[in-house]
């Protein structure tokens, strides 16, 4: 793959470079992408761990009803010991404070 700096140095005076309207390098008339990630063809700009991927939108994810509960009884249950945690995280806050008396004076 060419860098923008190739492309200067390699460029003939017959060949005209365009420049990159986000970081202002010179580039090939026929490049896509400059190496900073502007993408030519649109508005994207996409940076040079993602060149070459297309972005793909979820519009509407199909999930049987069944799953959707089991996975809510999963949460649930999950849940589960992070209440107990926490009741006795208050407890003891509770009794330190009431031992100090700054609780219920």
């Amino acid at each position: 793959m060419k860098s923008s700096f190739d492309a200067l140095v390699n460029a003939s005076d017959s060949e005209k470079l365009k420049s990159c309207p986000a970081c202002k390098s010179k580039n090939p008339q026929d490049a896509k992408y400059c190496d900073c990630g502007y993408s030519f063809s649109g508005n994207e700009s996409e940076s040079d761990d993602h060149q070459g991927i297309t972005p793909v939108t979820l519009t509407d994810i199909r999930i049987p009803f069944s799953k959707v509960v089991f996975l809510m009884v999963k949460w649930a249950i999950a849940a589960i010991p992070a209440i107990i945690i926490l009741s006795l995280v208050a407890a003891g806050i509770f009794v330190s404070l009431t031992a100090l008396g700054l609780f219920l004076s």
